[in-house]
């Protein structure tokens, strides 16, 4: 991917016609737009008003923080924007059989949301500690090598930063709403899951 350019701007001296200005005679097909969102909506409309949805923008990670208050800031010209985020739990991104079965226990008015992530490590720890030798050390080298086959939350291990692995990342794209069967947390209301990427292993340092 040839990146066609980048640029940084001061909040209090921006003019967004000429950073605009210098996106379209870059060429650019898309555009990542970092910093904080809510100084960022005389952009966004220029943005909107100079390309329509021909640009793909990515916003950083705050544009997921609080997606109600960022299209209120923006004018509403946040929608459309694409946004890597770790606030979705990952039960809700793939409801394994386990996990179901799992919720199924409870009835109908527990939702999946951290509740099977929550679970999950329970029964982690527990195994760890069945494994150890009592001791504190123990407990935490058997649970950096567990190895869950059909869990609650699928297949995965840990790698040796402590994450689980295949790293799943979701990417929303702020609509404007959210459908009910979406079951997206309050913050994400205004949004919808557009993709979930798996990160290959050799590519995580």
């Amino acid at each position: 991917m040839r990146i066609a350019g980048a640029s940084t701007y001061q909040v209090d001296t921006l003019n967004p016609r000429a950073v605009v200005d210098r996106i379209e005679r870059s060429g650019a097909d898309g555009l990542v737009l970092g910093g904080d969102p809510y100084t960022a909506g005389p952009l966004l409309k220029a943005l909107r008003a100079r390309f329509g949805s021909r640009l793909t923008i990515i916003g950083g990670f705050y544009f997921s923080a609080f997606v109600p208050e960022v299209l209120e800031a923006t004018g509403g010209a946040a929608r459309g924007i694409y946004v890597a985020t770790s606030d979705v739990s990952r039960a809700q991104l793939e409801l394994t059989p386990a996990g179901q079965r799992f919720l199924d226990q409870f009835g109908p008015d527990v939702g999946a949301g951290y509740i099977l992530e929550a679970a999950q490590a329970t029964e982690l720890v527990l195994r760890a500690i069945a494994r150890s030798d009592g001791t504190r050390a123990s407990v935490l080298e058997q649970l950096k090598e567990s190895r869950v086959k059909n869990g609650i939350l699928g297949d995965f291990r840990f790698d040796r930063n402590g994450d689980l692995t295949p790293a799943v990342v979701p990417v929303i794209h702020i609509t404007g709403s959210t459908p009910p069967s979406a079951r997206l947390p309050a913050p994400l209301q205004g949004a919808v899951i557009d993709r979930v990427i798996r990160i290959p292993r050799h590519l995580i340092r």
